[in-house]
């Protein structure tokens, strides 16, 4: 028997589809109640409207009624449908300004993802993660996969070689811009569609509420190929996303990836649940660095090893706790400064 309980999320687009993706942020989810409140106005003016055109074309035919009337205006009547279409108007740009303001409000983001368009691929960049002797970013080119070497369920047009990692339940902000010409970086299930412009870097906010893999594609004619550069981002829970960021640092060679990674969820942890400002995180790790520093002179790795991993315990600890007063008296006593 069919369990009626398991479905599928709709995170790609159907053959004829005309209604929306399944939402996957806050944005594409006041975008659907916004389109749902339109068309209840929507439809009652259209009611309204044709049984008007309707009333119109069986009154006035002409073999029922071969005297013109003598009404000329009635002042109710133009004050009615004067004032009427405003108060709908007004209905309707309520919602329309607090959608509106809320897509463009950029909430302390946690991390940055940027995007960059070019004839005819996308780049990305996480910035957030940099390898400490090289400067080196996590980055990487995004091409369309051939319809030839799509594995078994890949969708036609819309699958990726590399696919976008973001974890869900943080605030992220996504900065676009463009290499050459005009791209638009649009996911329908994200509520997000930005133009990719030269010379010019535009932004928007992202929190990503439910894990699944989300399908868009340029929606700018940018050329030649333009439906062949489509966008997949793939949203993983936290420790799934750390340990993807934690194999591509160790791709870039950085060293004790054990401990940059502790510290990338403690320092995760911390944001999600202080809201803290990453220059707070920056000046956590810069005692973090200088407790290690000055203790760890003329000892042996060994002990280096052991003294490090008693930091991160202790700042573990610290991030878990809710109040404000404990956290800075363990902060005090474990890096000799409270946060």
């Amino acid at each position: 028997m069919t369990n009626l309980f398991n479905f599928a999320f709709l995170d790609a687009p159907t053959p004829w589809q005309i209604g929306f993706q399944d939402p996957a942020t806050p944005i594409i989810i006041g975008i659907i109640h916004f389109h749902n409140h339109l068309i209840f106005f929507l439809v009652v003016i259209g009611t309204f409207v044709f049984w008007l055109l309707y009333k119109a074309l069986v009154l006035f035919k002409e073999d029922q009624n071969r005297e013109a009337s003598k009404f000329s205006h009635s002042t109710p009547l133009e004050v009615v449908w004067t004032i009427t279409p405003a108060l709908l108007l007004l209905l309707i740009a309520g919602p329309s300004f607090a959608l509106l303001y809320s897509i463009d409000e950029v909430i302390a983001p946690h991390m940055s993802l940027k995007v960059i368009g070019h004839q005819w691929y996308w780049s990305y960049e996480y910035s957030d993660y940099v390898e400490s002797t090289s400067g080196e970013s996590i980055k990487f080119d995004s091409y369309i996969v051939s319809e030839d070497d799509l594995s078994l369920g890949g969708l036609r047009l819309l699958e990726v070689d590399h696919r976008v990692k973001l974890p869900v339940n943080v605030h992220i902000r996504v900065l676009v811009s463009a290499a050459d010409v005009l791209h638009s970086w649009a996911v329908p299930s994200l509520g997000i569609k930005i133009d990719a412009c030269p010379g010019r870097l535009n932004q928007v906010s992202l929190f990503l509420i439910r894990k699944g893999v989300f399908y868009g594609q340029c929606s700018e004619i940018c050329g030649v190929n333009h439906a062949f550069m489509p966008i997949v981002v793939e949203s993983l829970e936290e420790s799934s996303y750390l340990d993807w960021v934690n194999s591509n640092l160790e791709g870039l060679r950085i060293p004790e990836d054990e401990f940059s990674l502790e510290w990338l969820k403690n320092t995760l942890l911390y944001a999600r649940s202080y809201k803290e400002n990453p220059h707070i995180i920056s000046q956590i790790k810069q005692e973090f660095d200088d407790a290690c520093n000055a203790q760890c002179q003329g000892i042996s790795e060994e002990e280096v090893y052991h003294y490090k991993k008693q930091l991160l315990a202790g700042f573990k600890k610290i991030v878990l706790l809710k109040d404000a007063q404990e956290r800075a008296e363990l902060a005090k006593s474990v890096f000799g400064v409270a946060f």
